[in-house]
């Protein structure tokens, strides 16, 4: 497995592409969501939210890079959901996480 961290610029730019204002945050915090899920080790619904949320962007078109990206997900699921910049509700999860460990 490629432990190359993915850069997360293609899907913000993906998710700004693909929807509205209001649609792109959903799309953050969801992924936020899924990276959240994973980090508390939920990976199969992690990686299920994931999929469809790639789905909804268009897996068809980008199949590389998100085959890459699940490869490096759970190994960076918290850096990646910080670098989306989801609502600060979400953001702040990972911050209580970390303070536990």
């Amino acid at each position: 497995m490629s432990e190359k961290k993915q850069s997360i610029d293609k899907l913000i730019r993906l998710f700004k592409e693909k929807s509205d204002t209001d649609t792109e945050m959903m799309l953050k915090d969801s992924f936020a969501a899924a990276c959240y899920l994973c980090s508390t080790g939920k990976n199969k619904a992690g990686r299920k939210l994931l999929k469809q949320i790639f789905a909804c962007i268009g897996w068809s078109r980008n199949a590389t890079y998100f085959s890459d990206f699940l490869k490096t997900f759970e190994l960076y699921a918290s850096e990646y959901a910080i670098e989306v910049m989801p609502h600060s509700a979400l953001h702040q999860l990972f911050i209580e996480k970390e303070k536990e460990e």
